[in-house]
């Protein structure tokens, strides 16, 4: 997850918070986890994938992607995450 390279002082708050959090699954999710618990506001990528991961944690319905090469609506309906915009190339 390289966004996770724009949260300010990104090594010492993970791993404080690697060790509070076990790791639960793989490093996506654990890397999803912690862009989660961060509370300040992020730049540009990070912010905008701390909210897809939002959508797919169940704490908000919709996102917007707006990293480079994504710019796409992500939408929680019933059980599914849809992707709807332009595809990567």
């Amino acid at each position: 997850m390289p966004e996770l390279r724009a949260v300010p002082e990104f090594a010492e708050r993970f791993d404080a918070w690697a060790y509070a959090h076990p790791c639960a699954g793989c490093p996506h999710h654990d890397g999803g986890d912690f862009l989660l618990s961060v509370g300040d506001e992020l730049p540009e990528p990070a912010h905008s994938r701390r909210s897809v991961e939002a959508v797919y944690a169940r704490r908000s319905r919709w996102a917007s992607d707006r990293r480079a090469g994504h710019r796409r609506w992500v939408i929680a309906t019933g059980d599914r995450v849809w992707h709807v915009g332009p595809t990567r190339h």
